[in-house]
């Protein structure tokens, strides 16, 4: 992205200087008013596709976690745990390279981000528990369905 942004004031460099050369008064005013708009519009573009590449980002790394997480039976305090683990680290990335509004903001998404998660393992408790419980029934059932010889009291 950086290189991007490099070529993007290169080349807003190289007009500047041309029109500069070229040419006078109300000509030169509306061209640099020009470039202006076109690097405006360049600069929203790449501002876009940043945010579209750390979404995406961010996005695999929550399905890493919840791969990793769910892959396997995991108990759900070390889901927690791992949540837990994340988030600061998150908070404390956002802390160490962001200052003021942009903190702020960067915060707010990893709050956003963390109870999405919590309402997804909170979920899959859930549907755990849900699964252990009918688990249990079925057992009980079985077990009491099945035939038995009862031996009775011998008179």
């Amino acid at each position: 992205m950086t290189e991007l942004y490099s070529r993007l004031e290169n080349w807003r460099r190289k007009q500047v200087s041309q029109i500069n050369a070229t040419l006078k008064g109300k000509q030169r005013r509306r061209a640099l008013v020009a470039i202006l708009d076109k690097e405006t519009e360049l600069l929203r573009s790449l501002e876009a596709h940043r945010a579209i590449r750390s979404a995406r980002r961010r996005n695999a790394a929550i399905a890493r976690f919840l791969q990793e997480a769910w892959h396997q039976p995991v108990p759900m305090t070390e889901l927690y745990s791992r949540l837990e683990n994340w988030c600061r680290k998150q908070v404390s990335q956002r802390n160490a390279t962001l200052k003021g509004k942009q903190r702020r903001r960067a915060l707010v998404a990893v709050l956003d981000k963390e109870t999405e998660l919590l309402r997804s393992l909170e979920a899959h408790r859930a549907i755990r528990s849900a699964r252990r419980r009918n688990a249990a029934i079925a057992r009980f059932l079985q077990e009491v369905s099945s035939v038995r010889m009862w031996n009775g009291l011998s008179a």
